[in-house]
């Protein structure tokens, strides 16, 4: 490696837009995507037959060409960000597939300028600050360079005016805690992983804006485009779409009852042989505590050795507790309903009188995921955890039995949608 340096060779993935060459060094990638109609991308190399009628040529290192020209032009990384998405460019990831364009990876290109010029310093782009660089003191080669020197130049000139040293502020005051960070997500972010099957593309809402006591607000991740107008939403108003969504799932024990009810009566008909389990589950522990009790009373007659006493014992105790913790899938489901109910129930005089991070604890301990639209600041899907999963397919019953309908016209002038027993539109 640092031969290869003391030759001006990089080490490593390429910057962005380039490969190398047999001799090492940098030059132009023909590999790229294909913008299609739809909007989605298709990878591609340079010169290959369109895919599809309409489809548009976005080559990697003509992206990553745009990406200078718009920062020496006076535009932000943000910026950046959202023109290049307008404009159909894409991202290339690690393993070779297109993705949108953020605002990390305008951060990156712009970093590289050094090694896009044909020169190696011996410190990673991301580890060296641009305050503590003098553009002009960099040797770039013009003939190993793989863009315009002067460009290049600008480019560093640029980043060293826009970045200073960080001075020390004083005492650092604390963070807000945000009860619903890391696991709500966006909703157009969602639709996009959807048509292009690509999970990686779903965006959590992070917690951002103020500290301490202070309320702020959830925000969608910086620098990606898709397609929402809103990139934040107030946390008090977020929050108390989680309470409600919460009120709505809330049953009283009547309608627990009947949930249990109709648990059972599926539960009966798919297993049949469910009531036989627990007649056996009685006789095996009834058989265990007679073997137990004669056991000790061998011992007692001295007709069994202390050793031998102790090790059946040990045996039958391990068979009793595992009859007595035995439960059918019946039992099961009635204490998961159970539990569910009494957490939801219970959420929200808990939310009240706690604090942000025991709300964090009761949020991540009942759901899964909660997908959030930002433009119609309503949630649109939820999920529950596994343990609580069940209670979705059975609270369905409620609504085919009595055809209940929870409305609710909230501060903010949106009218609630009816509840469903699935994962759907909840306002």
């Amino acid at each position: 490696m640092r031969t290869k340096k003391a030759r001006n060779i990089t080490v490593g993935l390429p910057p962005f837009g380039t490969k190398r060459n047999k001799e090492g060094y940098l030059c132009p990638l023909d590999d790229g995507a294909w913008l299609l109609p739809d909007g989605t991308w298709k990878a591609g190399k340079k010169g290959d037959e369109t895919p599809v009628i309409g489809a548009v040529w976005r080559g990697y290192y003509e992206c990553a060409r745009r990406i200078l020209e718009l920062y020496v032009s006076g535009y932000g990384l943000a910026r950046i960000s959202k023109v290049m998405s307008e404009e159909g460019w894409a991202f290339r990831t690690r393993h070779g597939l297109p993705s949108p364009l953020e605002t990390d990876d305008v951060r990156r290109v712009a970093r590289n300028w050094i090694e896009y010029g044909g020169t190696v310093i011996g410190q990673q782009a991301k580890n060296r600050p641009a305050y503590a660089i003098e553009p002009n003191s960099i040797p770039i080669d013009p003939e190993r360079a793989v863009f315009d020197v002067e460009l290049l130049r600008r480019v560093g000139q640029i980043a060293t005016e826009r970045s200073y040293r960080q001075p020390d502020r004083g005492r650092n005051l604390p963070d807000r805690v945000y009860p619903l960070a890391g696991l709500v997500y966006c909703a157009k972010c969602d639709q996009l992983a959807l048509q292009q099957n690509n999970p990686k593309l779903r965006s959590k809402l992070s917690g951002k804006g103020k500290s301490g006591t202070k309320l702020g607000s959830y925000r969608h991740r910086p620098g990606l485009e898709c397609g929402c107008n809103h990139k934040q939403v107030y946390s008090p108003d977020l929050e108390e779409d989680f309470l409600r969504l919460c009120q709505i799932l809330t049953v009283d024990e009547k309608s627990l009852t009947i949930m249990q009810n109709h648990a059972l009566a599926i539960l009966s008909a798919e297993h049949a042989d469910e009531q036989a389990m627990i007649e056996q589950k009685a006789t095996a522990i009834a058989k265990i505590e007679r073997r137990i009790v004669a056991a000790r009373s061998l011992f007692e007659d001295r007709d069994l050795e202390r050793e031998e006493y102790l090790r059946r014992k040990e045996k039958l105790e391990r068979d009793l507790a595992y009859w007595q913790n035995y439960t059918t899938e019946t039992e099961q489901l009635n204490a998961q309903l159970t539990m569910c109910v009494d957490a939801l129930t219970k959420i929200g005089h808990l939310w009240e009188g706690s604090n942000d991070e025991n709300r964090r604890g009761i949020a991540h301990n009942l759901f899964e995921e909660i997908v959030y639209d930002l433009d119609m600041q309503r949630i649109v899907s939820f999920r529950l955890k596994e343990w609580a999963d069940k209670f979705l397919i059975v609270r369905g019953t409620l609504y085919e039995t009595r055809n209940e309908r929870y409305e609710y016209t909230p501060d903010r002038n949106r009218t609630c949608a009816s509840a469903s027993g699935g994962p759907r539109s909840i306002p």
